[in-house]
């Protein structure tokens, strides 16, 4: 039950800081070719400033911690659960 919850909020807070970061961005992206794989390019040069700069980093900084906390949260509860049965058919 805690699992969901610690999901849900990771990506609550990922959508939150994501949604801040891109919706309030000033920028110019770009994409050159060429006839030779190194010569292909990508450029981004996006710029975001003030309170959604302040509350989306830290946001999505959380939302990870959250995820990788329910990751964590939930490799431990299978292996409690194989272990267990490991041990009740012995």
């Amino acid at each position: 039950m805690i699992i969901r919850r610690l999901i849900l909020a990771a990506v609550l807070f990922l959508v939150f800081g994501f949604w801040l970061l891109a919706y309030f961005c000033h920028g110019d992206a770009g994409f050159q070719a060429g006839d030779h794989i190194s010569a292909f390019s990508i450029k981004l040069d996006i710029t975001t400033v003030g309170y959604p700069a302040i509350l989306g980093v830290p946001a999505v900084l959380l939302g990870t911690l959250l995820l990788l906390v329910a990751a964590i949260t939930s490799l431990v509860a299978e292996l409690r659960a194989v272990l267990s049965q490991k041990k009740g058919t012995g």
